[in-house]
């Protein structure tokens, strides 16, 4: 698992992918979840949000059929219960990117309430409310290419075990077929409903109480109770990005300062170098002279300090934001984001070179 962690954060996309498609069809579903997590991710940050969807799908119902199994938690959050957030959050991140920004609120705020029982991050009260999810948020189909990984009900606590053998090992795993994916990475058939509810996450037919919650929806979240200090600063960084979407950096701002805060109090290198780089970009939204100064500091340090560690899925990211910053010296720090991208498309398997290439997120 870890060597395809670091394959990815160095930008070998192709490496990091073999790996992930072997721990996918491994037998601890929990590993398995995980692996399917960090694929999503990978995927996303080469402009594949929408390819992402089902992969984050798959880490949902494997992390949700192995709650419990272990007792000990780690820590770091690698264990079920911190790949059932990692899913979570990613299908927010998913939902974003493709413009669902009603069905993003509602996933991230499904993580924050699985976060709670832990230790919390400071939420907006818009990004765990957020308005109704509107029409055009509704998931919705298109074709898939290849072979279809279903996705069945993702968030249901009861029923996972189901759709984990349905959609298990019995059907190779295929790193495109995430694209026919419904949008919020939900089922096809009553998505639009079970988001729309305070009891996501329901089991059909079963009975809810005062608070709008299941047993089902219960038992679930007394089980992911611990998601790690990794999940809250992920949190953080969905958070912000939701409301930076929505046109809000001043409420992005305390989200991205508590993910910073809790990333290099752990001394996570990558992700202090991301939530530094959240936080600029929430800064810089902001508008004022001294968040820009600041918001300057953070992505020159963060930029050196990805170059320091040879991380080049940052690397690029934090070269574009500082010739934004910097306009000056634009050319220089565009030039070497191009460098930096080229090189990692070289890198890439052939399905994500052509994410990258047709993705608006991502300047090939």
């Amino acid at each position: 698992m870890l060597a395809g962690i670091v394959a990815g954060a160095e930008g070998r996309y192709a490496t990091a992918a073999t790996v992930f498609q072997q721990l996918m069809r491994g037998e601890d579903r929990m590993v398995a979840a995980h692996a399917a997590a960090a694929f999503a991710a990978h995927r996303r940050q080469l402009g594949g949000h929408g390819a992402a969807l089902a992969f984050d799908g798959l880490a949902v119902t494997w992390a949700t059929a192995d709650l419990g199994k272990s007792g000990e938690r780690d820590p770091d959050g690698l264990d079920a219960e911190g790949a059932l957030v990692d899913g979570l959050l990613g299908l927010a991140a998913d939902n974003l990117g493709v413009g669902r920004l009603g069905a993003a609120r509602l996933l991230r705020a499904k993580a924050g309430r699985l976060l709670r029982a832990d230790a919390p991050l400071r939420e907006n009260p818009q990004v765990e409310a957020g308005p109704p999810l509107r029409a055009e948020d509704a998931p919705v189909s298109g074709p898939a290419e290849d072979e279809r990984v279903e996705t069945r009900r993702l968030l249901r606590a009861e029923g996972a075990r189901g759709a984990l053998a349905e959609a298990g090992a019995a059907r190779p795993l295929q790193t495109e077929a995430a694209e026919g994916a419904p949008l919020s990475g939900l089922p096809e058939g009553g998505q639009l409903e079970s988001a729309r509810s305070p009891r996501v996450g329901a089991a059909e037919g079963a009975p809810a109480g005062e608070d709008g919650r299941t047993g089902a929806d219960r038992l679930l979240r007394a089980k992911a109770g611990s998601a790690g200090w990794r999940g809250r600063v992920r949190a953080g960084w969905v958070a912000a990005e939701i409301e930076l979407a929505a046109g809000n950096a001043s409420a992005a701002v305390p989200s991205a300062e508590e993910a910073a805060e809790i990333a290099h109090e752990r001394g996570a290198v990558r992700h202090g170098i991301k939530s530094d780089l959240v936080l600029a970009a929430a800064l810089t939204g902001v508008g004022d002279s001294a968040g820009r100064e600041r918001a300057l500091d953070l992505v020159r340090n963060a930029r050196m300090a990805a170059e320091k560690y040879e991380i080049r899925s940052l690397i690029w990211p934090a070269a574009l934001i500082f010739a934004d910053l910097v306009p000056a010296n634009g050319q220089l720090y565009r030039s070497r984001a191009d460098t930096v991208l080229h090189a990692v498309l070289l890198r890439a398997d052939p399905g994500g070179r052509r994410l990258a290439r047709e993705s608006p997120w991502v300047p090939v």
